[in-house]
């Protein structure tokens, strides 16, 4: 599996580039540091499955950019990746098209969540942010998450660590 890692901080291109291969074998990692490189590698290379965007970009206006890519590159789903992980960020970026959230404060077995449930299709937000939009009051629909009912009933149950049967 390919995957973009977008964000202007060398460390966080090079512990993402070292770091994911090492939690899922098998994963190749591409890094861009700006649109105009997360761009070009979109597309001078087909094989990307799944792109983690880190929203705060200079030059670009990061929800801008992830609509953007999704109306430009629709079968690649985009997780973001960000520092900032407020209630209307999250559900900012899960209207303009993220297939996933994760704080840059969340731990190597979340990242690995990610990765396997948005490549098989679904949604991902870590338990602490979910418990966060839910004690906010913010409950989000199936539809703005892009998800059916039942896939939502289901991320549900996972979030809460059940099995998905």
């Amino acid at each position: 599996m390919r995957v973009l890692v977008v964000d202007d901080h060398p460390l966080i291109l090079d512990a993402l580039s070292q770091l994911l291969p090492q939690l899922t074998p098998g994963t190749e990692v591409s890094v861009a540091r700006d649109r105009a490189d997360a761009e070009a590698a979109l597309d001078d290379d087909p094989d990307i499955a799944l792109v983690l965007l880190d929203l705060a970009l200079p030059g670009t206006r990061g929800l801008d950019f992830l609509a953007d890519l999704q109306l430009d590159y629709p079968g690649v789903p985009v997780v973001v990746l960000s520092a900032t992980h407020d209630r209307a960020t999250i559900t900012a970026a899960l209207a303009a098209g993220a297939r996933g959230f994760i704080p840059k404060t969340a731990n190597a077995s979340a990242l690995t969540e990610a990765l396997r449930r948005v490549t098989a299709g679904g949604v991902y937000l870590t338990p602490d942010v979910t418990a966060g939009l839910e004690a906010d009051g913010v409950h989000l629909t199936p539809q703005e998450l892009g998800i059916t009912t039942r896939q939502a009933d289901v991320l549900k149950l996972l979030v809460q660590g059940k099995p998905n049967k």
